[in-house]
């Protein structure tokens, strides 16, 4: 019967994002085997929407250019629909004006 290989996942940082926008590459190692030396043992928090790893302070942090980026399109979403729904409501209100004339 052959040995299982024991795998655990080690994280490359990168110092710019890569062609995806993403900080970082996950790699499974064996177990036991040193890892490269850029390469760290643990991962970003899932609540981190893009996460970055911060070599200065050896922590996962938020990257704030690329959140912001997001938040501007979804505000730009948000300002559309909103235009549009306005646009609707006074539609509805003078079909309901016109109506209340013909009585």
């Amino acid at each position: 019967m052959a040995d299982t290989i024991e795998l655990v996942t080690a994280y490359e940082p990168f110092t710019k994002p890569d062609k995806d926008g993403k900080w970082y590459q996950k790699w499974q190692i064996q177990k036991g085997m040193s890892m490269p030396g850029n390469y760290i043992p643990f991962g970003p928090d899932p609540s981190l929407r893009f996460p970055r790893f911060n070599f200065e302070t050896g922590k996962w942090v938020e990257d704030e250019h690329a959140l912001n980026t997001l938040l501007l399109k979804e505000n730009e979403a948000l300002k559309a629909r909103v235009a549009q729904s306005e646009g609707a409501i006074m539609d509805l209100a003078a079909m309901v004006l016109s109506k209340k004339e013909e009585k």
